[in-house]
């Protein structure tokens, strides 16, 4: 990862970086620690959000490295790093041989993460993800052996991933999902309380801001009034472009569909006829993806805000190993090795984008940085500056925000 993210770690702020910065610096969250657990996120209403685990957490950041890029994407990246290893024994416990290697590694090079690594706004994604990893990572070890400690310590790691991302609500569908398809274990005790904190969470929310439903007021209003045609056409094309993160042009619905009827129907007859407990693997990597995207009421995302695709990410990855390695396992010589040449491939395709994508996002804090220093020097002078939109450079052919 070093390679792809290592030319990048003095990239400069751009957005939300300098008011997050600027207002933590300014009012600590330890000073009022009553406001940051009982209140809207930073006094903010509009949009609803609950992260008083990972504004602590940035606001550590904020104490040590001030106003120098350096240190925060460095901790991003480490943050992220962390995240890859836990999603690699995830994986692991699932299954064994070179597989979880490959779901790990197809992870690490998700073409979309810069937004999340290298936008230090974006914090609250990485320290939630990783709450959440490690939570479903103790409650996988509690499954193994029965240790109370670990599952105690799953139920901890779920309040602070409740606490630093909205997208951490999923995680107790995600332990039943794993339960019933993977473990094989019928009693629903283990997995409730975890639902009953679910619940208290939701109460929390409706107390503090009015609503159960947080995050964005879009995402918000599309689930509690699904428009179910227009939820199944972005749940398609969000699928299409997890796999594709190409936007040189937007797919149509059709063209989206069809695509999911391949990556979904086929192994579905595959299964049908050759039947293989490979194939609950990969079920269970499809309702990761499809639980990840329900915060954003299955939005398709761009790279400007890749990190609403994070967790799904780690779905999407899971679901290409664990096929590549059904097929394999079911398949014929030479023929078998058709499944891993093409997961190969398309890994090989997400590094090409990655560092397109790692390279605007370096581009895009260059240019902020260009425009902080104009206006520092132009200073007290009585001269007017005019603020005309983002640069050209950050939009693809088919004008996508990259």
């Amino acid at each position: 990862m070093l390679a792809f993210y290592g030319p990048a770690l003095t990239r400069p702020f751009t957005s939300e970086d300098y008011l997050l910065i600027r207002f933590l610096a300014e009012n600590p969250p330890w000073r009022d620690l009553r406001s940051l657990f009982i209140a809207p996120w930073l006094g903010i209403s509009v949009v609803k959000f609950y992260r008083p685990a990972a504004t602590l957490l940035y606001g550590v950041e904020i104490a040590l490295f001030g106003g120098h890029p350096l240190g925060y994407n460095t901790v991003h990246l480490l943050v992220h790093m962390a995240n890859t290893l836990l999603f690699w024994a995830i994986a692991r416990r699932l299954c064994r041989g070179f597989t979880p290697f490959a779901a790990a590694l197809l992870f690490a090079l998700y073409p979309l993460h810069p937004n999340a690594i290298l936008f230090g706004a974006s914090f609250a994604t990485l320290f939630g993800a990783f709450f959440m990893l490690a939570a479903f990572l103790a409650y996988q070890r509690f499954r193994e052996s029965g240790s109370a400690a670990a599952w105690g310590g799953a139920l901890a790691l779920f309040v602070l991933a409740l606490g630093s991302y909205e997208a951490a609500v999923v995680l107790p569908l995600l332990l039943a999902a794993y339960d019933h398809l993977v473990a094989a274990r019928k009693k629903v005790l283990a997995y409730l309380p975890f639902f009953g904190v679910l619940g208290l969470y939701l109460l929390l929310r409706k107390w503090i801001f009015g609503v159960f439903v947080g995050g964005y007021a879009e995402a918000g209003q599309r689930l509690l009034a699904p428009d179910v045609r227009q939820m199944a056409g972005d749940l398609a094309t969000s699928i299409y472009q997890l796999h594709l993160p190409v936007y040189d042009r937007t797919p149509g619905t059709w063209e989206a569909v069809v695509v999911c009827a391949l990556l979904i129907g086929a192994p579905l007859a595959f299964w049908r006829l050759r039947g293989s407990g490979h194939a609950r693997l990969w079920l269970f990597s499809w309702v990761w993806i499809v639980l990840a995207q329900a915060p954003f009421a299955f939005r398709p995302s761009v790279p400007a805000n890749g990190r609403y695709w994070y967790l799904a990410a780690a779905g999407t990855a899971m679901s290409i190993a664990f096929l590549a390695r059904w097929l394999f396992a079911v398949t014929r010589p030479p023929w078998r090795l058709l499944a891993p040449a093409a997961a190969v491939l398309l890994a090989a395709s997400w590094s090409l984008l990655l560092t397109v994508y790692v390279g605007a996002t370096v581009e895009a804090g260059r240019t902020a940085r260009r425009v902080q220093t104009e206006i520092l020097r132009i200073g007290r002078a009585p001269r007017e500056i005019f603020v005309t939109r983002y640069p050209y450079f950050v939009l693809s052919s088919s004008q996508v925000p990259i």
